[in-house]
């Protein structure tokens, strides 16, 4: 009885051995096959160029150029500052797609995980005139850990040359399924208030008018201002981001100017044109001679 038990077992043994052997030699070289440690290779030193068509505007493509070290914003005839630090953001993810699994393997599934040619968000990155990575990023999905904790995030990608739908970590399709002017600098006015020693005011006619800062008093036309409602009012200008950026071109002369000065040398410049009761177009003439426009409300 107990020798026959041990022949059990060792043929119990045996067929486990060769299931797992078989696993082994048909499956286990596929999977490692088809998961890559990375599903790009990019040498961020020669890249020139990401080239953008988010899934929420496909006719608007997105450029991101490089000019040397700076990096520029555009789209057809437009062009625009580029948000500080986005373009190393989004490179940085674009080369660190390490798959967590395939997904899918079917080319019918593509919609389904928004990786499609109609549903994703398609992604090209540029170099020494030629294509170095070419990627269409899907939809982002959601794990529930323990206890109905967040257990972390994946975002579908695809290669654009292969088949495959991968899971990898991140938000991907928020961070490049945007337009235009998501991706533009929404900084308006950085001010170091202390650094202000005046502030004029020109408006139509003879309105006109400024405050200069003089043995650490304001003054206007030779008489004392209200310091604290200076230091309030500039106060406001130091740290101004943009809510809304013009699709219109303000037409005529600015309706206002407002200028800051340090030690007689202008620091910021702003012009604005009323578009109604509530709304100004203002922009901010830079030193590069390009100018920003938006809509600021409550200004």
């Amino acid at each position: 009885m107990k020798n026959a038990n041990n022949r059990i077992l060792i043929v119990a043994f045996g067929a486990l051995i060769l299931v797992f052997a078989t696993i082994r030699i048909f499956r286990s070289p596929t999977m490692e096959r088809n998961l890559p440690e990375n599903l790009t290779s990019i040498d961020s030193s020669k890249v020139t160029e990401l080239i953008i068509w988010p899934a929420r505007e496909r006719t608007r493509e997105v450029h991101l150029v490089r000019k040397g070290k700076a990096w520029t914003l555009k789209s057809g005839d437009r062009s625009g500052r580029l948000e500080q630090g986005s373009y190393y953001t989004a490179l940085r993810s674009l080369m660190s797609l390490r798959p967590q699994r395939i997904i899918s393997r079917k080319k019918e599934k593509w919609n389904e995980f928004n990786v499609g040619d109609s549903t994703g968000t398609h992604v090209k990155v540029m170099g020494d005139n030629s294509v170095a990575a070419d990627i269409w990023i899907g939809r982002t999905s959601f794990s529930q850990g323990p206890g109905g904790t967040f257990g972390g995030s994946s975002t579908y990608v695809r290669l654009s040359s292969e088949d495959e739908v991968y899971a990898v970590d991140g938000f991907l399709e928020s961070q490049f399924n945007r337009g235009f002017n998501d991706w533009r600098d929404k900084s308006f006015t950085r001010i170091k208030t202390d650094s202000i020693t005046k502030i004029t005011f020109q408006y139509p006619g003879d309105s006109s008018f400024m405050i200069e800062k003089k043995d650490r008093r304001w003054l206007t036309a030779n008489e004392l201002a209200d310091s604290s409602a200076v230091v309030s009012y500039l106060n406001s200008f130091s740290f101004k981001n943009i809510s809304e950026f013009s699709e219109t071109e303000p037409s005529g002369p600015a309706l206002f100017i407002l200028t800051f000065e340090k030690n007689s040398i202008p620091s910021i410049k702003i012009e604005g044109w009323q578009l109604s009761s509530e709304d100004w177009i203002l922009s901010r003439p830079l030193k590069t001679h390009f100018q920003e426009k938006l809509i600021f409300e409550d200004f």
